[in-house]
């Protein structure tokens, strides 16, 4: 959480964007939605950004605008196979190494929707799973 406010606020204020338009509560509200696995942390600095560019009113407002609300495991499990398969000759040459590959593919889909963990973790499990 500090990390998110300090590190994160401070590098949009360094792009030139008002910080002072972020109340106490909808930092409140992000960080409830974070919690309660509403958004991946990933889109924490997302959804900073779209309210403090005034192209959001509300912390909802925002997740809709950016497309960050997170979707659930089975949903990404689908996507993460389907990415999988599309990538199915790069998995075949390089087995367990084609998981650097197959993860900058699921997070450039999945930025923001999920957890950067879990999706590596799932990614890493079917992986293993296909090449047994």
């Amino acid at each position: 959480v500090a990390s998110k406010l300090t590190e994160d606020l401070i590098g949009l204020q360094r792009q030139g964007l008002d910080a002072s338009i972020l109340s106490d509560n909808l930092i409140k509200d992000i960080f409830a939605k974070l919690d309660s696995g509403s958004i991946a942390k990933e889109s924490v600095n997302i959804i900073f950004e779209r309210l403090m560019k005034n192209e959001a009113r509300t912390v909802d407002e925002a997740i809709k605008a950016a497309g960050v609300s997170t979707i659930n495991d089975e949903e990404l499990g689908k996507g993460l196979d389907k990415i999988i398969n599309d990538n199915i000759a790069v998995v075949k040459e390089k087995g367990m190494s084609a998981l650097s590959t197959l993860m900058g593919r699921a997070m450039a889909e999945y930025r923001g929707k999920a957890d950067g963990q879990k999706i590596n973790a799932m990614v890493k499990d079917k992986l293993q799973k296909l090449l047994k």
